[in-house]
């Protein structure tokens, strides 16, 4: 999917959409992708490696997501999880994602958070 890759590039540039890499060294451990949608700010994916899981790297990138999403004045974020993918579904709920059953899809969940600013 390098392809796929390129096509971002210029949409990360012009700050249109947050991506962000985590490397050790030259090595791509995982990565996270949000961008805003008609019905708001979406986190497209978010992936690590499996042997990084459980290091604090997918909350690192997700926080540094949520600042894309403050910038843009939006108040809460979502994502879509696969039913069965616990670990997911852990994750999410661990970092302040609720499960809206009202807005599921098929067999994907709908997981919101509402961000927390800073007075």
């Amino acid at each position: 999917a390098p392809e796929r890759l390129n096509a971002l590039a210029p949409l990360v540039a012009a700050q249109e959409i947050f991506f962000e890499v985590a490397a050790d060294g030259d090595q791509v451990i995982g990565f996270c992708n949000i961008g805003v949608t008609p019905q708001g700010a979406q986190l497209f994916r978010i992936y690590l490696h499996p042997s990084v899981i459980g290091q604090g790297i997918g909350a690192a990138l997700l926080r540094h997501g949520e600042q894309f999403v403050r910038a843009r004045g939006l108040m809460t974020y979502f994502c879509f999880v696969h039913s069965r993918n616990e670990l997911g579904k852990r994750f999410y709920a661990r970092q302040g994602f609720h499960h809206r059953t009202e807005l599921d899809q098929e067999e994907e969940w709908y997981m919101a958070k509402q961000l927390v600013y800073a007075l």
